[in-house]
Order: structure tokens, then sequence, then C-alpha cells
């Protein structure tokens, strides 16, 4: 696999087939190895190892002394079963029923800090659970639904209906224009976001869509650009609650038209930053954009919500900062004119994104580099 993001590689195997078989199902929960990984709410327990940060694991028996009827098998690891446990409510249950076994954090934190294995675990923990507790009832009928399958299906009793846990598929992409004398790529941001974050761009998946289709009209939607051809990278599960970013670098890219901004709120880009041509989408009243600077580095006081043309930074020896939603940038020690490190997560070990458009950049920015085209980030008038 050339490219594994985090909350993929789960090492588990999911044991598809035999988990619709109660008693088997009874069996493995009843092994005295089987074990449960926690959540409270959709964060992972984790505790602090002589290796780092690891799930906290409970055996099987005393976690199902601790929550009833909230429990899933996630699969098997050399034939031994593990399953997840999750608490409801306001109350941590680390200052009661798991006291001292270690602390539970945001998902998105436990990313930066769990291994790959830990994290793929519990993002699917996590993205089950969510999907059972939106989906106590029948589409069908309404009536009360039953857990089956460990977990994995919930059952009408009253029309026989099979419900499966949703996944919902978002192309992300970054448009590459080449049209210049360096390549360029596209990141937009949020209004929300703090200032100086930036993204790759993001869209569902719409019904009788192709992947290329979307990342197409997601990109010409929020930035007015035609995407010639589309790349698949790599894709990513993303519990929050239930995505698969399906990664692409979007090429032969060419202007079409003004910025459109999509202010429902999936991709929520505010504003448009002037590209090459000086092409840009006019800022309204309320949205004014601060002025354009040629910087090379990025703004700290980006604005409101902007969509801009960045020159990714080359890798200049290893390590990198993270941004917990957003994309990686080099070391500020090894890139000049850093001022400061955008939103950093702690990490043990080496350094690497987060995110499906963390991943998109860096090897892109690899890429130029290989090619000898590296270039610094900056803003283009």
């Amino acid at each position: 696999m050339a490219h594994q993001n985090i909350f993929a590689g789960n090492p588990l195997d999911r044991a598809g087939d035999l988990r619709n078989d109660p008693d088997w199902l009874a069996e493995q929960a009843d092994k005295p190895y089987a074990q449960a990984l926690v959540l409270w709410e959709g964060r992972p327990l984790i505790e602090e190892t002589d290796q780092g940060p690891r799930l906290v694991w409970l055996s099987m028996k005393h976690a199902r002394t601790l929550v009833r009827d909230r429990e899933a098998f996630l699969g098997l690891w050399k034939d031994e079963p593990v399953f997840a446990i999750e608490f409801e409510g306001s109350i941590d249950p680390a200052n009661g029923p798991v006291g001292g076994l270690g602390v539970f954090h945001d998902m998105r934190a436990a990313a930066a800090l769990l291994p790959t294995a830990d994290a793929a675990m519990a993002g699917g923990a996590k993205s089950l659970f969510d999907w059972r507790r939106k989906h106590g009832f029948c589409a069908n009928c309404g009536a009360l639904c039953e857990t089956a399958s460990g977990g994995w299906k919930r059952r009408c009793p009253a029309c026989g209906t099979e419900h499966f846990p949703r996944v919902d598929p978002v192309t992300i992409m970054l448009p590459i224009y080449t049209g210049g004398a360096e390549p360029i790529c596209l990141l937009g941001r949020q209004a929300a976001w703090a200032p100086g974050r930036m993204s790759a761009l993001a869209g569902f998946l719409e019904p009788g869509e192709s992947i290329e289709e979307a990342c197409a009209r997601e990109v010409k939607e929020e930035a007015g650009l035609t995407v010639v051809s589309a790349t698949y990278h790599s894709s990513q599960p993303w519990p929050f609650p239930s995505q698969l970013m399906i990664g692409l670098i979007a090429q032969g890219v060419r202007r079409s038209g003004p910025a459109r901004p999509d202010r429902a709120g999936i991709s929520g880009l505010a504003d448009a930053r002037r590209g090459p041509g000086g092409a840009g989408r006019r800022p309204s009243d309320h949205q004014r954009a601060a002025p354009v600077r040629h910087r090379p580095q990025p703004d700290p006081g980006l604005g409101r919500g902007k969509i801009g043309f960045g020159l990714l930074p080359s890798p200049q020896g290893e390590g990198e900062t993270l941004s917990p939603i957003l994309i990686s940038t080099t070391n500020p020690r090894r890139f000049k004119g850093m001022s400061r490190r955008i939103d950093p997560l702690p990490y043990r070990g080496s350094i690497r994104p987060i995110t499906a458009a963390g991943s998109l950049t860096s090897s892109w920015r690899t890429r130029s580099a290989a090619l000898g085209s590296p270039s610094r980030l900056a803003k283009i008038r």
C-alpha cells in the first residue's frame, strides 16, 4: 500500500462470515482472552506506557459489568476476539468506573497520539456506535430495531428490514495548476476555522455521480476552475461521523469563471483569493477580504475565509508540523521566515499528516521536489 492514512490500517480480521451467528459471538465473548477497548461518547480511553500513548484494554468479562447493551464486536486478533464498549452521558467515566486507567481524548487529538493500528480500531468503533445511536428505528416502518451481527446490523422485528452501517463517500482533491512558471496548488478554508488554517477542497458525492465527476463539480462550484483529469491518490476512513475520504490529484486545472463558495456549509468556503492572472471573486460587503500580500509563509491574519493558491514548500529534511484539521507544512525551523507553528499536535516519534488533505499536499510537495520544481508557500497576487 503506497499511502496509509490515519484511521486506515485496521489489523483485525473482521470475521464478517462468522459474526452473523449469535452462538459463535456468545462463545467469543466468553473466551478468557476476549478484550474490549473503551469509548465515552466517541472518545477513546488512552493510557501512557513506556512505548507512548496506547488504547486501554479491558477483559470482556469486566467490560460487561461496566456497560450493558453498548458493545460491538470488532474482529479477531490472531484468533482472539476484540470488542468495544461505549459509555454514554455527560459524566466522565474516568472519574468513576474506569478511574485510574487512563484519560478519554477527543478522537481527533487521539489520532495524533496513537499508533496507526490503535487509531484505526478506535475510529472504526466510533463510527459504528455513532451509526447505532442515530439509527435505532426502522426507516421502513418506524419500529424499534434490534442489534444483530455483533453490532454491524440493525434488524426490524416488525417488517424484517435489515439496516447496515452507513458510509458517506467524499472526494477530497488538490487541484494543480501547471500553466505558470511553477506548479501551484489550490487550498481553501472555512470561515469558522482559525486564522491561517487551510485545507484541500472536498465535497460529498451525489447520487448518479462518479468520483471524477464529483471532483470536477466541487472544484468548479467552489473555485470556478475546470478540472480536465483526476488521479486517485489514496483514501481515508474519517469517523466524524462516518465518511470515506477519496483523495485525488486534480490535474489540467484551468479557469472557467469566478469562485462560488458553497454557503450551505458542506465545504463552507467563505471567499476567494486571487490566483494567477488576477481572476478572483469580489468579496461581498460583509466578507471584506484582507489585502493580498506576497509572503513566504502562511499569513496568521488570513481573514474570515478564503480560497488561496499556494506554492507548497519542498521537504528539507525530516519533520513536519501538524494541523488537526488541515494540511501539513514544513518544520518552521527549516522554513525561513515562518513565524509560528499552525496548531501543532503532540506526537511521539516521526510526525505524520493526520488528514487526507495532509497526505495529498505532502505527496505532491515531495513529487514536485523530485521533479526539480520545489517552491515556497505563498499567496499569489
